[in-house]
């Protein structure tokens, strides 16, 4: 499958923020990819057209912290008119700030049969638009606007993101688009061929000797370090911690800004490192005592999952994605409640058991890894290759669960007459009723037994039936007698019309039902 991907924001800045950081880390496991035919393209303005970047130096300046930059744009041009039917552009990037914008180029590819597919970080210009630049609110307006009209999927890493884009496309009126959901990874390990740039001497003599309490991000007004650093004030630096703020200013925040400069207890219990490496950002993560996530809204929060996978106990903003993301594993807080936040801090501060205890808890916390979301997100984009068929085999075999004897004798005369193509039932159910069912089917169904004794082989089951059910079903799938395809139902599955094969396979693609409500 040929995919096409805009690169131009990644590749025009000297440092990355967390988008930029996942466009590196989903664009090198693609290029990668044998089964996929990954073009990186790069906007030049003066040609109004698009450079093809050279993948081998794209490799070595961004996976291997080697190359020169200015030897990605090769000598070959694409314009939008020139991406093939058939293929994808695959928009992963800040791309609203591009001056291509998406409402000229989105109706120009998807008339020439070109598949789009967007990876949305978050809506929060639509959500929150206290908290963007009024700029950013019009380019993203017309960004997103485009992908909802034109996106044959959608790929978010929550399903608080796309439960938020499904709610405006109902408002718009807008058909809802095929939506994926892949979290984001935490582990930043490039496969560096140079020697490893060192932790920074500033950073390691910040950390040495010192309890502290860390914010990673750009300092802006929806990341809320201002909450943070109340809370210090008031109770925290009394209590002999220190606190970090690692990122670069952002906009909107002179006044903060003057406040973080002048601080009284600025280089005493209070730094802020702007320019901070990856090495550093680990170095600063590993020897916190704690991490604050105060902002009001997230389209995932990375800092969180990094945190978390490094042992670092999150105390986080109560946002729904924070809240999805983070799990039993955080603490959580009411963004504007410094009193909160700092009793929260205090209860382990007065509790070294309890410390230690919240430590071994996070110990199960198992992220992502990136190989597993580019997994995920090429699966997704794989939806869309027209020629990925697969040799559909028809199910011939139908696996019951019941105790239920009368129940599946009345059930089965529906499958032979309206189901033709099945020829074997195997039955899970409790031992004393094999013997009883093979005296009273007359039908023409091939029969086969699991029983409870054999699916089981020592094991207990759970009181709650629905558990007791799932548990069965699992453990009868690893039998030699369950063929690689089947179709699993309860003993009153009736089917009340004449089904064909075609209904569970068709086109080269496998059919699955879910069905909530009866209509």
């Amino acid at each position: 499958m040929k995919v096409y991907m805009d690169v131009t924001n990644l590749v025009s800045v000297n440092f990355l923020t967390g988008i930029q950081r996942v466009v590196r880390e989903v664009a090198v496991r693609m290029l990668k990819r044998k089964d996929l035919e990954t073009v990186l393209l790069a906007y030049a303005e003066d040609k109004k057209c698009f450079d093809i970047l050279n993948n081998e130096e794209f490799l070595k300046v961004y996976l291997y912290d080697a190359g020169d930059k200015n030897a990605l744009r090769t000598h070959k041009r694409c314009t939008v008119e020139e991406i093939e039917s058939g293929s994808v552009f695959f928009d992963i990037d800040s791309v609203w700030n591009s001056r291509l914008r998406r409402s000229d180029i989105c109706s120009v590819m998807k008339a020439n049969g070109v598949k789009l597919a967007v990876f949305v970080h978050d809506i929060i210009p639509v959500t929150h638009p206290q908290f963007s630049h009024s700029n950013t609110m019009y380019f993203f307006m017309n960004y997103i606007g485009a992908y909802l009209q034109y996106a044959d999927i959608i790929v978010t890493s929550t399903q608080s993101t796309l439960d938020e884009i499904n709610k405006l496309s109902d408002e718009l009126k807008l058909e809802r688009k095929q939506g994926f959901v892949t979290s984001l990874g935490a582990d930043f390990k490039l496969e560096k061929k140079q020697v490893k740039s060192k932790v920074s001497d500033e950073v390691k003599e910040i950390v040495t000797n010192r309890k502290y309490i860390l914010l990673v991000g750009t300092i802006e007004p929806r990341k809320n370090h201002k909450v943070i650093l109340e809370a210090f004030e008031k109770y925290l630096f009394d209590k002999g911690l220190s606190l970090i703020f690692a990122g670069r200013i952002g906009w909107n925040i002179k006044e903060f800004e003057e406040r973080i400069k002048t601080h009284p207890m600025r280089e005493k219990q209070f730094f802020h490192i702007s320019n901070a490496t990856d090495e550093d950002i680990n170095y600063l993560y590993k020897n916190a005592y704690m991490m604050a996530f105060p902002t009001y809204t997230e389209g995932f929060g990375l800092p969180l999952i990094e945190a978390l996978e490094r042992k670092t106990p999150v105390i986080a903003c109560n946002c729904s994605v924070l809240k999805e993301i983070g799990k039993e594993f955080c603490e959580y807080f009411a963004p504007d409640d410094a009193h909160e936040f700092a009793s929260l801090v205090e209860k382990y501060l007065n509790n070294e058991d309890a410390y230690k205890k919240l430590k071994k808890k996070i110990g199960k916390f198992k992220p992502d890894t990136w190989d597993a979301v580019a997994i995920k997100m090429i699966n997704a984009l794989k939806t869309l290759d027209s020629r990925t068929k697969i040799n559909v085999q028809v199910p011939k075999q139908m696996v019951f669960l019941s105790a239920r004897q009368e129940m599946l004798l009345e059930t089965l005369p529906f499958i032979e007459k309206f189901m033709s193509f099945v020829e074997e039932a195997v039955i899970c159910c409790p031992d004393k009723m094999v013997e009883t069912m093979q005296l009273s089917y007359q039908g023409k169904l091939k029969l086969s037994f699991l029983t409870d004794s054999e699916v089981l082989n020592g094991a207990t089951l759970p009181e709650d039936h629905s558990k007791r059910n799932f548990f069965l079903r699992c453990l009868a799938m690893r039998s030699e007698k369950i063929r690689e395809n089947f179709i699993m139902c309860d003993d009153d599955y009736r089917p009340l019309r004449q089904i064909s094969e075609k209904v569970f396979g068709k086109d080269g693609k496998y059919q699955g039902y879910y069905c909530f409500h009866l209509n």
